[in-house]
């Protein structure tokens, strides 16, 4: 009997089935039972049980009856009655039920179930007393009326109705329910199927506003009601209604449900028309792309009445033109009676009236205008950090940051707030978190959710801290007086002030910026009441401490509302659904690749869900086989999809775990994965714009880091992430300075200044969740960042339209720079050797680099092409600045590889800067030899002072010296006086003095001859050839200008200064001079006065490299020179500024050199010659082409002109460098002396 009730089919399985013994019946049922349900997962079952909450019409029977029958399959074993206890105390909805369970002590399953039945009926009883009296007078106040029979009546007394979740008939027990424990497929959601789904008769299209503050979308949306669910009458026919367009007549659709008004392009023909990127969203989900926007001058005929109506223009005449819900009410054709009915925002809203009135009465606080906190802030900085300071006069702050123009004429502040960032110290201020705040919402019922305007704002710095925020402008700098975004310290900040604002007030949390006010109670009416008493009480706080909120951005007295990545709502916290949007709706794989991709995205989560890989084996053989996709295979893909967003795959949030976040983007999608310890915890993706996939693929990867930090608001605002991307090179720009990143980067950077996150680089192999949801994305464009920067880019440049069409134009001729293009546009190769080698130059800048306007920018530098380098040069240099100031000028607007290098070689070639030159930096320090006894080397000068010439002579070895009074000036008065010391003291080994004519004499000559020592001179005009005697010389002359203003005795003055220790030194120079003291007028004992030999040479030493490293701060050692060297010489006579052309005739000592002008020789210093090119160019001034950027490659001549250019350039640097190339070798030095190799590249 039973074989035969199971039909054809069954006995086919029957015929399949195996048994160990004789069959029975009890053995074929087994497996029966065991084909139709399979093998169970007990993990899913006990997840199923545990969620298993009372609803809110069950009865506490038919709830325990439920869980009974979840069990069985749960495999508890001897925990079976406990954890049946723990289930019901944590799933009765009764909160003061579930309370007196909790202070049970020792509560079994029995008394457990007997407390619940007890409330239960208890609660029954009291409603059923308190209504009596209501049902009794309502009896009096109705007529009684005859009762029609209907025959589904008896049926429905019986207990056995159509379900309203599955649509069968059966008991109404919940547990009877077939669709218990199901998912929907239309909505997703569990326990009923899609042919009772709540959602599949409301249809109706969405219209999503954009903030005007933010960027705004390339997409608008037609909301069109599509089906109104008939309530007893027949739907009506549509409404037309005639009107007249430059007077003639056009029938329109009156659509109440449209949210724009719609007309052909035809009836619009020689009308402006604003282009834009606009689409409309039609019933049925599908698009039409409109061609832009027009302004039309509708007459009523009926009223003669004109209306100005702003229409979507589409290219279809099939269309009929419509007249939207706002126009149709302004005309007048159809009337909206707000009083008959409840009209709800969004999904379970205040009534429109009492919004208006909530507005009204509190409109000062949502003006618009500034809030201010009470009190100011201070910002903490670390000691520690370097400061950097500005160039810009007119004030003293030590941090600044840029501001860039915008394309409608102002001024947007480009925050870069690192280096203050990185000198701020955090204020330590605990942020709450979901889990604070959740107990407090154990009864709420009502919501609503306000938002702060210009949040941050609404704080004020001191002063000293307003100057850390300073800001440069083309005009001057400024500095914030609020809380600006983008410092770290801003998130703890504002929330501390915050709390501070609310505190004391009932009904409130509030988390970053968002304002939670909610209502409890027993009943809907008493959390009503409580949560207007509550928000009520926070308005009037908001006014008492000047907060403003934003009126638009705020939800009012909601049902549920979103915060921080879950839905909350009266029944409790559920997940909010756009965590899994990107997964739910990824689109099917199409291709073999895109299956393997899919399987690498599950078996990346298949260590959270084990059984999770083994259900993708149908998938893995159409990889194998040629098969092809069939309705198995979809099952399979969604039942994967249903699993990989649910827990145990989907984490919870958790405050304290590290938060990070995996992006991706591909050719036309971005992807990103919110996770905590490599588990997931929300997906996102969506399609990129029209205008975003043209983006330089450094431009998508930047992009898919900013959508997932903002699409991750929630979780990101106010603490720090880490983000994993596959693009190295965004690595790299993240960590300059926001100035050196390209135009589009900037835009980007900006909207992301307000989040605290890192950026790694990861390979892309590795990233699995994104790398799938970027290339199976979602089908929603929304929120594309609009190319902001991109408009007048070139508007940033300072140069003529004429200049910048001639770039454009030379550009589009050179080579180099089209394939340049290519790349950015194609992306960098991974390893340099893979690039062409004509941009090798350009590997270094391949962060910097972008597309704009058919030019290549480095930053906010546009590159210029090889034919327009040499006039460039030339204007940069027009003012013949030094290299410094034209590098500076040239950096403003203009790059191309070794520009630098390229403009120093220019200048240096320039004869008017080299006959104008300046001053040479100076030379390190390089002291006289060391010297070991006293009198060995001696040096001599001459000074006047008051009209008389004097002649000092100075020991090296002591500083000791003599001054003797020259009555005449010649050769023969210095040779006697010095004479005279040497015959006191004897001969020195050397004497050193300058080239004055007493010195350079015969005369002087021969006495060194005959007196046997070495006369060595210094170079002329540098006196710090002889520093010592110069030394000498200041000394003399203070001592004898104080002695002549004193009136006293010179020759006593002289004698105290010989016996006055030297400073850092224990002896005077007469003690190391004679190793003895001589008598002064000072008492002095006769021990003091006995000769004692003194050695201080090794202090003396020290004393001598001390000063060495003072000198040398900013010297630079100067190349040497050659014979026949070309150099300048530095102009000695008064009033002359002109350098002299020379040639180096010899070679003398070091650092001095004899050299030729105009066939005059001279002896002068290095420091005091400076090395020129023999063929420095004349003035040149630059010639710029007249001819339009069209016509930029049609002369053919301009390529050979740019090899020319390149040639001659060629030339001109190998000729300033041929004087220091060194011999067999291909190694040169650089104009400060550096020796340059160049690479040596293996041949592969």
């Amino acid at each position: 009997m039973f074989l035969h009730a199971v039909g054809p089919e069954g006995l086919k399985a029957y015929n399949t089935m195996t048994f160990e013994d004789e069959p029975t019946l009890q053995s074929i049922l087994s497996n029966f039972e065991q084909l139709a349900i399979g093998t169970l997962n007990e993990t899913y079952e006990r997840y199923i049980f545990n969620r298993r909450n009372q609803e809110p019409d069950e009865s506490i029977a038919q709830y325990i009856t439920t869980l009974r029958a979840l069990s069985r399959t749960c495999n508890f074993g001897d925990l079976h009655d406990s954890l049946l206890r723990d289930r019901i105390v944590l799933g009765v909805n009764d909160p003061n039920t579930r309370k007196k369970l909790l202070q049970e002590r020792d509560l079994s399953l029995d008394r457990c179930i007997d407390i619940c039945k007890g409330a239960e009926a208890t609660k029954h009883q009291i409603k059923a007393m308190g209504e009596e009296g209501k049902i009794q007078q309502m009896r009096k106040n109705f007529e009684k009326k005859k009762r029609q029979y209907n025959p589904v009546q008896k049926e429905q007394y019986s207990g056995i109705r159509e379900c309203k979740f599955c649509g069968r008939k059966h008991e109404m027990v919940k547990s009877k329910c077939p669709a218990l424990g199901k998912t929907c497929n239309l909505c997703k959601r569990s326990n009923h199927f899609a042919a009772k789904c709540p959602r599949k008769d409301k249809k109706i299209r969405i219209v999503e506003e954009t903030d005007s503050s933010e960027l705004s979308s390339e997409t608008e949306f037609i909301s069109t009601v599509s089906r109104i669910n008939s309530l007893g009458g027949k739907s009506s026919a549509a409404i037309y209604a005639n009107m007249l367009i430059d007077n003639q007549p056009v029938k329109f659709q009156v659509d109440c449900g449209a949210s724009v008004n719609t007309i052909s392009k035809r009836l619009v023909q020689g009308k402006k028309i604003d282009n834009g990127p606009v689409s409309l969203r039609m019933w049925n989900s599908s698009k039409v792309q409109a061609i832009g926007t027009c302004r039309l001058k509708v007459i009523n005929p009926s009223n003669n009445r004109k209306y100005s109506i702003e229409f979507v223009v589409v290219d279809n005449d099939n269309l009929t033109p419509l007249l939207g819900s706002e126009a149709s009410q302004q005309m007048g054709l159809i009337t909206v009676n707000t009083d008959k009915f409840v009209c709800m925002n969004v999904i379970t809203g205040l009534p429109q009236s009492e919004t208006k009135s909530i507005r009204d009465e509190f409109a000062d606080i949502f003006d618009g205008s500034l809030g201010t906190f009470p009190g100011t802030v201070h910002l903490e900085t670390d000691s520690s950090v370097t400061p950097i300071y500005s160039t810009t006069p007119t004030s003293t702050s030590r941090y600044k940051r840029p501001v860039k123009g915008r394309k409608s004429g102002k001024l947007r502040v480009c925050i870069d707030p690192k280096p203050l960032n990185k000198a701020l110290k955090r204020e330590h201020y605990h942020l709450q978190v979901l889990d604070d705040v959740l107990p407090s919402l154990n009864k709420a019922k009502v919501f609503t959710k306000l938002d702060l305007a210009s949040a941050f704002w609404h704080i004020q710095l001191d002063e000293e801290s307003s100057f850390l925020t300073t800001f440069n402008t083309p005009f001057e700098r400024y500095r914030w007086l609020r809380l600006p975004f983008g410092i770290k310290v801003s998130s703890e900040i504002f929330q501390k002030h915050l709390n501070q604002v609310l505190e004391g007030l009932v009904g409130v949390v509030c988390i970053a910026d968002d304002i939670v006010v909610y209502g409890c109670g027993e009943t809907m009416e008493e959390a009503q009441r409580n949560h207007d008493n509550n928000l009520t009480n926070v308005l009037k706080r908001c006014r008492e401490k000047n907060v403003k909120l934003s009126y638009e951005k705020s939800m009012f007295n909601r049902a549920e509302i979103p915060f921080m990545g879950h839905l909350i709502t009266k029944e409790g916290l559920k997940p909010d659904p756009a965590k899994i949007d990107a997964v739910a709706n990824m689109t099917k794989p199409t291709d073999v690749k895109s299956i393997q991709r899919f399987i690498g995205f599950v078996t990346y989560l298949s260590r959270f869900l084990p059984d999770l890989s083994d259900r993708l084996e149908p998938l893995r053989q159409l990889v194998k086989t040629n098969q092809a996709w069939n309705q198995t295979h979809d099952e399979i893909f969604e039942d994967v999809k249903r699993l990989i967003t649910t827990s145990p795959v989907l984490a919870y949030y958790n405050p304290e775990e590290d938060l990070v976040i995996q992006c991706d983007s591909s050719g036309t999608g971005v992807g990103a994965a919110l996770m905590q310890n490599d588990q997931p915890i929300a997906y996102a993706s969506r399609a990129l714009g029209d205008t975003e996939t043209r983006y330089a693929p450094i431009e998508k990867e930047m992009l898919a880091v900013v959508y997932s930090l903002e699409r991750f608001h929630q979780y990101t605002y106010g603490r720090h992430t880490v983000v994993y991307s596959d693009h190295k090179p965004l690595e790299m720009i993240l960590k300059k300075p926001l100035i050196k990143a390209p135009k589009r980067l900037q835009n980007m950077i900006l909207r992301v200044q307000k989040y605290d996150f890192t950026l790694f680089y990861k390979p892309g192999k590795t990233m699995y969740l994104a790398d799938t949801l970027s290339r199976a994305h979602t089908t929603d464009d929304k929120d594309p960042i609009m190319d902001q920067a991109d408009v007048n880019v070139v508007t940033y440049l300072p140069m003529s339209e004429e200049r910048l069409s001639e770039i454009k134009g030379e550009t589009a001729c050179d080579s180099t720079l089209q394939l340049l293009m290519t790349t950015i546009a194609n992306g960098w190769p991974q390893e340099r050797s893979k690039l062409p080698e004509r941009l090798m130059p350009y590997w270094s800048y391949r962060d910097e680099l972008a597309v704009h306007d058919s030019l290549v920018f480095k930053g906010h530098q546009v590159v210029i092409p090889l034919t327009l380098r040499e006039d460039m040069k030339a204007r940069i240099h027009s003012a013949h600045l030094g290299v410094d100031g034209c590098l500076r000028r040239a950096r403003l607007s203009c790059f191309w590889p070794r520009m630098a290098s390229d403009l120093k070689q220019y200048i240096l070639a320039c004869d008017i800067c080299r006959t104008y030159g300046t001053c040479q930096q100076k030379e390190p320090l390089h002291p006289h030899e060391e010297v070991t006894r006293p009198w060995e080397k001696v040096g001599s000068d001459l000074f006047t002072l008051e009209g008389r010439t004097y002649l000092v002579t100075v020991d090296y070895y002591s500083n000791f010296w003599e001054i003797d009074y020259l009555p005449t000036i010649t050769s023969v008065a210095v040779i006697n006086k010095t004479k005279a010391h040497f015959a006191r003291y004897g001969s020195p080994s050397v004497l050193v003095s300058d080239n004055g004519p007493q010195y350079v004499s015969e005369s002087f000559e021969r006495f060194a001859k005959v007196w046997d020592f070495e006369h060595r001179t210094t170079s002329p005009r540098h006196s710090k050839s002889n520093g010592k005697v110069e030394s000498a010389v200041k000394t003399a002359k203070r001592l004898l200008r104080k002695s002549m203003d004193a009136k006293t005795d010179q020759y006593m003055a002289l004698l105290d200064h010989r016996n006055t220790p030297t400073q850092g030194l224990t002896s005077s120079p007469v003690q190391r001079f004679m190793s003895r003291r001589t008598r002064t007028t000072i008492p002095t004992t006769v021990e003091l006065l006995e000769p004692q030999v003194i050695k201080e040479t090794d202090r003396q030493q020290s004393r001598v490299k001390k000063q060495m490293i003072y000198y040398n701060t900013g010297a630079k050692p100067l190349p040497p020179l050659k014979v026949g060297d070309v150099v300048r010489m530095r102009p000695y006579q008064l009033g002359d500024k002109k350098w002299k052309k020379a040639i180096v005739k010899e070679k003398l000592d070091f650092r001095s050199y004899m050299i030729s002008v105009n066939g005059q020789i001279y002896r002068r210093n290095r420091v005091e010659t400076e090395e020129t090119p023999d063929n420095t160019r004349s003035v040149h001034w630059p010639r710029f082409s007249t001819k339009k950027a069209s016509d930029a490659c049609e002369n053919p001549e301009r390529q050979e002109l740019a090899k020319q250019n390149l040639t001659d350039n060629s030339k001109a640097n190998a000729s300033l460098r041929s004087n220091v190339e060194m011999p067999g070798t291909k190694y040169y030095r650089t104009r400060s002396g550096r020796q340059v190799k160049p690479p040596q590249r293996l041949d592969l």
